[in-house]
């Protein structure tokens, strides 16, 4: 049995960079915790699904589509199921980000 190595590059479509492109978030913090989840998630499972199966994703854009539809889609449900456990500590880090905006305050993650 041969391994082949592990492309552990991180491709984020134009929906995943606006959800995390900003320096503070916006929303509630236990859905931007969710969608935090689900962008670091997807990026996972999309490097844990086989590259070379086109008898089962198909060929071609219509495969990788399908290949990448089904990555978010799973990573979406163990987001919300907080399978890595890090809902509460990203929800709590997300409000202190959110408190420093609405204080007029500087980035507290920064330390500045």
């Amino acid at each position: 049995m041969t391994t082949q190595p592990v492309d552990a590059s991180f491709h984020l479509g134009t929906a995943q960079l606006a959800r995390v492109s900003s320096a503070r978030p916006t929303g509630d913090a236990k859905t931007v915790q969710k969608d935090f989840q689900a962008v670091v998630l997807t990026t996972m499972i999309e490097a844990m699904l086989p590259q070379d199966a086109q008898s089962v994703f198909g060929s071609g854009t219509a495969g990788s589509v399908w290949r990448s539809m089904l990555a978010d889609k799973l990573a979406h449900q163990l987001a919300e199921r907080d399978v890595l456990g890090l809902g509460g500590t990203l929800e709590r880090h997300i409000e202190t980000l959110q408190k420093g905006r609405t204080n007029g305050g500087s980035n507290p993650a920064s330390g500045a």
